[in-house]
């Protein structure tokens, strides 16, 4: 609960509402665990974006890190993560090395 405490030390609800409360200029962030990728919240947080300002001047890594860890897990019970699209869900599979029987001539 370290990034819940982060982000009332930088009143991040003043803009963002969790479940309804809270501030609405900014989105709710009941379920941004499944919409952003841990990597897409880092960027987020440290260079702003749209309405929000950037916080890595303001933030320490390890801020950075509790708060990006806390908005991951604000997601329904058994739900996965979001997932970077740019990969795919299930690697494709690979060929067996040495299946294709060569012929050598002598």
């Amino acid at each position: 609960l370290q990034g819940l405490v982060v982000m009332q030390n930088m009143q991040c609800r003043n803009c963002h509402a969790i479940e309804g409360i809270g501030g609405h200029r900014g989105p709710d962030l009941a379920e941004v665990g499944t919409r952003m990728t841990k990597d897409q919240l880092v960027r987020q947080v440290v260079q702003g974006g749209g309405n929000m300002p950037a916080y890595g001047k303001n933030l320490s890594p390890y801020e950075v890190e509790a708060v990006v860890t806390f908005m991951v897990s604000l997601r329904p019970a058994g739900e996965a993560p979001a997932r970077d699209s740019t990969f795919p869900a299930i690697p494709p599979k690979q060929e067996a090395a040495g299946t294709q029987k060569g012929h050598h001539e002598g």
